[in-house]
């Protein structure tokens, strides 16, 4: 279970600011925390998602999430439910669009994952791309690989390479990407420094 002492909704803006869970400028980030045990979920925003994503995320959780997990069904309902996430909310919101309008719901944000409880606590950052449609033949067979061309220090950045490619086509995109300096202490967060304020949706089964 999460701390007794807290909320769902408290316990994931706290394991998401804690994260650091996207980039701190743009706040884009999104946690999708499953707590098999507790047969609850949340989908917790980024910081820079306006109120108007949480009823879309409350659509989400509702479609793709809960029907799979109700039947115990949880590989199928994560699947479903994280690529519903990416091209509902996450590609949208990146490309600068508005939260779909929609009438209000009684639920009451690059990814992250949180599974916790019966499954165990996984987190996953470049796995998510197997999700996503290739640009080229709309399949999904994507992979991602990241190419270490300077290891970073800790009075230096380093910088490599992140692969993307299709093992369905011959789609390959290579983007260049900063490797943070490395911390004299142990780092309090593995991701980027983004926060959330709270925005999102929860839902139960």
């Amino acid at each position: 279970m999460f701390a007794p002492d807290l909320t769902l909704e408290q316990f994931a803006t706290g394991l998401f600011n804690e994260w650091g869970i996207g980039d701190k400028t743009s706040n884009d980030g999104v946690l999708v925390l499953i707590l098999k045990t507790d047969r609850a979920m949340r989908i917790e925003l980024g910081g820079s998602y306006e109120r108007d994503w949480d009823r879309t995320a409350a659509t989400v959780i509702n479609r793709s999430f809960l029907p799979a997990f109700k039947e115990d069904r949880y590989q199928d309902g994560i699947e479903a439910g994280v690529s519903d996430t990416i091209e509902t909310i996450v590609t949208p919101f990146l490309a600068g669009a508005q939260a779909p309008k929609g009438e209000s719901n009684n639920w009451v944000w690059a990814i992250v994952m949180a599974v916790l409880g019966g499954i165990g606590a996984m987190a996953f950052k470049d796995k998510f791309v197997k999700l996503q449609k290739c640009p080229e033949c709309g399949q999904r067979h994507l992979n991602r690989t990241r190419h270490i061309k300077r290891h970073a220090s800790k009075t230096s950045t380093g910088d490599g390479d992140m692969i993307t490619e299709c093992s369905n086509c011959s789609y390959r995109s290579v983007v260049p990407y900063t490797i943070s300096r490395k911390s004299s202490s142990a780092s309090r967060s593995s991701f980027g420094g983004g926060s959330s304020g709270g925005g999102g949706a929860s839902g139960r089964w």
